[in-house]
Formats: C-alpha cells, sequence, structure tokens
C-alpha cells in the first residue's frame, strides 16, 4: 500500500524523530523485585507491600488503556481539541501525502479522589507522528516515541512517565515508565473500518510504605483494536473488537515462561470529554489458562465484575484520569 510505505520511510529518518528531552533523568533499575504474585486473581486490597497480584486491577488498567491510545489517535488527527485535552501538537510538515506531527503532553499536580482518598497525579510524553488522509478521513498513522534523549550534553533512554501519588501518605505511589510506545493505524478488512496497534514496554514501580523497598517488574503491552472509522471523528468511538495482552516476568522462577494477562472485547464504545471519558462495555479477561475467563464490565462510573460482589467507582467527573494508575495500589 502506499500509504503504509510512505509511513514506513517517514519512521526510517531520524531527522524527523530527534527532540529533546526536557529532564536528565536516567532509568532507575535499583529497588527489589515484587512480592510471589498469585494467579487466582481478585481483591489484593489487603496488600501490605506494592505487588501486582491482582489481575482485576490489571484488567481495569488495559481497559482504560484503550481510552489512553484512541484520545491520542483523535489529538494527533486533530479530531479532538489538543489544549483542552493537555496536549501540544507541532506541525513539523503538513507538505504531501503524509503530515509530520510532534504531540506531547505535560501534566503535573492533578489532584483526583482514588480508592482511598486524593491523588496527585502526571503524565509526561513526547512522541513522533505520521499522518495520512484520504477524503478527509484518517487512513493511516504511525507513531513512536523518542528512543534516546539528549539533555546537556549527556545521551539516555527516553522515558514517557505516569505517576499517581497518594496525597499525605509518603512512599505510597505507582509509577509507570515507557520507554516503548508505538502506535500503528491502517484501514482494515473494509473501507469503513481501521485497525489500531498499540505495543508499549516499560516498568511499573510502586511503593506502600517508608518502611518498604519500591518494588518494579518490567510489563510488555500489546493492544489490536478495530474501530469503526466513522466514528472517530466524533467523541464517540465504536470499538468493534479488541484483544490485549499484558505480560511480565515470573516472579517465581525467571526461566519459565511470563506471567500474563489476557484481555478480549467487542462492542465497546470510548466517549471523550474532558477529565470525564469513559469506557462503555464489557471484555472478558484471563490470567490462568487452566481457569474460565472472568468478565469485566465498564459504564459511565464504576467497573465491576459480572457474578461477584466487587464494583469499583471511578473518579468523579472533571476531576477523572485518562489511566488511574492509583487503581493498582489497592485492588
Amino acid at each position: 500500500m502506499k500509504t503504509q510505505s510512505l509511513l514506513t520511510a517517514l519512521f526510517l529518518s531520524s531527522a524527523l524523530l530527534t527532540t529533546a528531552c526536557t529532564r536528565d533523568v536516567k532509568l532507575d533499575t535499583s529497588g527489589g523485585g515484587l512480592r510471589t504474585n498469585s494467579r487466582n486473581g481478585g481483591n489484593n486490597g489487603a496488600a501490605t507491600s506494592f505487588n501486582l497480584k491482582s489481575s482485576f486491577s490489571l484488567a481495569a488498567f488495559l481497559g482504560e488503556r484503550q481510552i489512553e491510545v484512541i484520545q491520542f489517535i483523535k489529538v494527533a488527527s486533530e479530531t479532538l481539541d489538543a489544549g483542552n485535552n493537555n496536549f501540544r501538537v507541532e506541525k513539523l510538515n503538513a507538505d504531501g501525502a503524509v503530515h509530520t506531527y510532534g504531540v506531547s503532553t505535560e501534566v503535573k499536580d492533578f489532584v483526583y479522589e482514588g480508592a482511598e482518598g486524593s491523588v496527585k497525579s502526571g503524565v509526561s510524553k513526547k512522541i513522533a507522528v505520521g499522518l495520512s488522509f484520504q477524503g478527509g478521513q484518517l487512513e493511516g498513522l504511525s507513531a513512536e516515541a523518542d528512543k534516546i534523549c539528549e539533555n546537556k550534553g549527556k545521551i539516555f533512554p527516553c522515558v514517557m512517565r505516569s505517576n499517581a501519588d497518594a496525597v499525605g501518605k509518603d512512599k505510597y505511589y505507582v509509577n509507570l515508565q515507557e520507554t516503548v510506545y508505538n502506535v500503528i493505524v491502517a484501514v482494515g478488512s473494509s473501507p469503513d473500518q481501521l485497525t489500531v496497534r498499540f505495543v508499549t514496554e516499560g516498568k511499573i514501580i510502586g511503593s506502600k510504605s517508608a518502611a518498604e523497598k519500591r518494588s518494579e517488574q518490567n510489563i510488555k503491552m500489546q493492544m489490536n483494536l478495530v474501530v469503526d472509522r466513522a466514528s472517530l471523528s466524533t467523541n464517540t468511538v465504536k470499538i468493534l473488537s479488541s484483544a490485549i495482552t499484558l505480560d511480565y516476568p515470573n516472579q517465581n522462577d525467571n526461566t519459565k515462561a511470563p506471567w500474563f494477562v489476557k484481555m478480549d472485547g467487542a462492542n465497546q464504545t470510548v466517549i471523550l470529554d474532558t477529565n470525564c471519558n469513559r469506557l462503555n462495555g464489557s471484555a472478558s479477561f484471563v490470567s490462568d489458562p487452566k481457569k474460565p475467563a472472568t468478565v469485566m464490565l465498564f459504564s459511565d462510573d464504576s467497573v465491576s465484575i459480572q457474578g461477584k460482589d466487587w464494583n469499583k467507582t471511578l473518579a468523579e467527573c472533571g476531576q477523572r484520569p485518562v489511566v488511574d494508575l492509583s487503581r493498582l495500589q489497592v485492588y
């Protein structure tokens, strides 16, 4: 496909991708490993140290990342106001078949009410994007975060950062650091559909006590969506199907296959509204292939598990993060 070739050629050009990071911060690989992980899922709210024990919380995390990637695509393709959604879009080249943009966001001290009280959060991302359009509709998109950053003469891996810090609790936080962040959008099996592939790699880092060493876990996430093409130009985007996997090393034995959470959904809806984004629909997920899938339900105000006494209220509209990292602390 001509557009695909153009988009591929775009990202072979390092000149279009090279931007400077604002801070000279290296990935810190110190700190202890996470506690032994149970693959039974369920509520880990009583845990006294940070871990990724609950597959329920990981499934909710994966669901909300669908909102994140849809929001990014719409901001990059200029069908969602960048400023109202804390993004900045810089047009690098708007001539020819492929437009190249720089898309960034820098949010600090965004406070909301999480599951266990007030949370102060922030996000920092900087991404190079190439887009092509046909008849005014998005036809293709290729986006990639910079891999190598330079600041004050020092070279280091670029990092996409998100954080959620409990207000008034010492060393009680969750950080997400990603060094790989790729988005590919293309026309699907029919012209009224688009396929979206979202791949990230990085670390989830957290602590629940000043007395505990911080814990960190390497993660890899792959997301494949089929989206209704016409709906992408509106603020109510239809996800026709989704398949998401998150895997991370087996903490009991690193020589074994990684642990994972696998999530599949259909006919979901992402509603984009500043600081009140919503995901509606359901998705099944498994964290143990020997056990039957569990169904997670997403609504305007909550996330719940079908057939179980597990229902979590979302942060209030107007003060709602796109992805609530603090959920990983408590359940």
